[in-house]
């Protein structure tokens, strides 16, 4: 896809989650001065100081927050640039519609039974042409059912699957960035997906 230079290759998976989570997933955003980006599920404010420092002068950076430990403003200096925290739902994160030049989101849907919600409210924070890099757990066979209890990777959708609620959610342009070899968690075979879309 046009205008996504930047691609990812040869990363292992961290955590069971996305590799992109810090530096490297901003570096494929490519925030720049001036815009405004939207951090959903992206470790809490330590790389929100580093995305903050690329939108200066005249940016934001807005971190929806819905759990507390993911708050650590310990890493982030004090001035015009610090991050602004929003507690909510990630589905209805109550932001302006189109307010964002970028959404960036780690593994923000995996474990979430609204899915399609939660990435029309992305699409609808997006402004006209603006640029969406997620990274997701995706599996590589339909769960059965009952198995899997307990863990993330029962929740997590096929590649397939998670496409099609991108597209349906209205994202244009969508790209294949990054996909790690599969490995296995909790007894499901499982590999981190990292997209790039826009919004139309």
């Amino acid at each position: 896809m046009e205008g996504w230079g930047h691609r990812i290759q040869g990363l292992a998976p961290a955590g069971g989650c996305s590799p992109l989570s810090r530096s490297a997933l901003v570096d494929v955003a490519a925030p720049g001065p001036g815009e405004v980006v939207v951090g959903l599920g992206c470790g809490g404010c330590r790389e929100a100081a580093a995305v903050a420092a690329r939108v200066a002068p005249g940016g934001r950076v807005v971190i929806v927050l819905t759990r507390d430990e993911e708050l650590d403003f310990g890493a982030v200096p004090a001035g015009p640039t610090r991050p602004l925290v929003v507690r909510g739902d990630v589905a209805a994160t109550g932001l302006r519609s189109a307010i964002a030049d970028v959404v960036i989101s780690n593994c923000s849907t995996t474990t979430r039974a609204d899915r399609p919600a939660m990435l029309r409210e992305l699409h609808r924070v997006l402004r006209p042409g603006g640029r969406l890099v997620a990274s997701e757990l995706v599996a590589l066979h339909p769960a059965r059912h009952g198995a899997y209890r307990r863990a993330r990777a029962a929740d997590a959708l096929s590649e397939a699957e998670y496409l099609e609620l991108v597209h349906g959610a209205g994202f244009e342009r969508t790209t294949l960035l990054q996909r790690t070899a599969p490995y296995e968690e909790h007894g499901r075979l499982v590999l981190s997906l990292t997209i790039g879309a826009r919004r139309g």
